[in-house]
């Protein structure tokens, strides 16, 4: 096989790379994700090698360089579509799970009581709570029997 065709055929496998990634990231499967990731990391190496060998059969052969430059620039223009895409899914995803651990931490305090409005506290019978003031200067007003 010529340099030239070990190129072609790693540039499809990038693609199929790519895609199967974006799959792992739909499905959320991080560690699928996260071998797809390794292999393009090594594909991109590969890549390297075979467009040098490429383009010393080309310059040794009688055939149009610019216009196979040219078909490989727009192969590798819509590679990188196809990762900047990954990763933009990659940070929607990443962003709303900041948010839901952001709402899941806020909840642990909530029930903590350490974030709960002193208005929202229920008294214990017997205990005898001083009138306290928010710093805004409202007064708060607590719920529960009266001693």
């Amino acid at each position: 096989m010529s340099a030239e065709n070990d190129l072609l055929e790693a540039y499809r496998e990038w693609r199929r790379l790519a895609e199967a990634e974006r799959e792992a990231i739909k499905a959320s499967n991080w560690s699928m994700l996260s071998a797809f990731q390794k292999a393009l990391e090594n594909i991109y190496g590969r890549i390297s090698e075979l467009s040098m060998a490429a383009r010393e059969e080309w310059a040794e052969s009688s055939c149009d360089r610019a216009a196979k430059e040219k078909s490989l620039q727009a192969t590798i223009r819509e590679l990188l579509v196809l990762g900047r895409g990954n990763q933009a899914l990659l940070n929607v995803i990443r962003e709303a799970a900041q948010v839901r651990l952001e709402q899941l931490n806020q909840a642990v305090l909530i029930c903590s009581g350490s974030n709960i409005p002193m208005a929202l506290r229920r008294r214990r019978p017997g205990i005898r709570f001083p009138e306290r003031r928010h710093p805004c200067g409202k007064k708060i007003i607590f719920i529960g029997n009266a001693t």
